[in-house]
């Protein structure tokens, strides 16, 4: 059994039958599944369980889940299943408008549902970039928003600087998209006409090049987006 088929996924449904269903043949195939059966603990439990990946049916308890997508991405940067409501494709098209990974129907036979999310982890397994060990004395000061270099000198930042270099660092080796980054610094949505975001990283990058162990801290991804791989990591790590 692979280090993949062990990975814990969030089942949020509500629908008995079918939960328990998907439940016992995911696990029959060696992955760990937790289920909720309602929206409103959705961002705890996301936050302590921690999952890889997270199956989110569309209506729970006459709900539309597809309203916390956006936020839940601010929060979760996982695989993000969402089983659709009915088979239309305007559900499907706006539930990966607004985040999903993949969009499955109830009718999808379990093995390919099985597929799919292991083909979604395997994508977020590939995108985790390795990281150097931490450079404790490389630190953020936030009541300054500064960022301090070892030999304690003060790199300023704009706000805007300091609050990308924050979220990057709080998710170090985590790759994180345009839309991700857009949504969370800039509060809109990311449009591939948008460069607001890429010259916001090329900014802090020319603050950090006068600095050799923070020189290489922020990664491309090509077709993805950004990673901070950590102060003191060498070029091309």
């Amino acid at each position: 059994m692979t280090d993949l088929e062990r990975q814990r996924v969030l089942l949020v449904e509500d629908e008995d039958a079918f939960a328990q269903a998907l439940t016992e043949y995911l696990e029959s195939h060696g992955l760990q599944v937790q289920r909720l059966d309602d929206l409103e603990r959705l961002f705890p439990v996301v936050e302590t369980a921690a999952p890889r990946g997270i199956i989110l049916d569309q209506l729970v308890r006459g709900m539309d889940s597809l309203a916390l997508v956006s936020q839940l991405r601010q929060r979760f940067h996982g695989g993000l299943m969402i089983v659709a409501a009915t088979d239309e494709a305007t559900d499907r098209v706006l539930a990966l408008e607004l985040g999903a990974d993949d969009v499955v129907g109830k009718s999808l036979a379990l093995r390919e549902v099985l597929a799919r999310l292991r083909a979604m982890l395997r994508r977020f397994d590939a995108a985790r970039v390795p990281v150097p060990p931490a450079q404790p004395a490389w630190r953020l000061d936030r009541a300054r928003k500064e960022l301090i270099s070892g030999e304690e000198t003060g790199v300023r930042l704009t706000s805007l600087e300091f609050e990308l270099l924050a979220l990057m660092e709080a998710q170090r080796g985590h790759v994180l998209s345009r839309d991700e980054l857009s949504a969370a610094l800039l509060h809109r949505p990311y449009s591939p006409l948008d460069r607001a975001v890429d010259n916001l990283v090329a900014q802090l990058r020319r603050k950090l090049e006068s600095f050799p162990q923070a020189a290489n801290a922020i990664r491309s991804v090509r077709g993805v987006g950004y990673v901070f791989v950590g102060f003191g990591a060498p070029p091309g790590a």
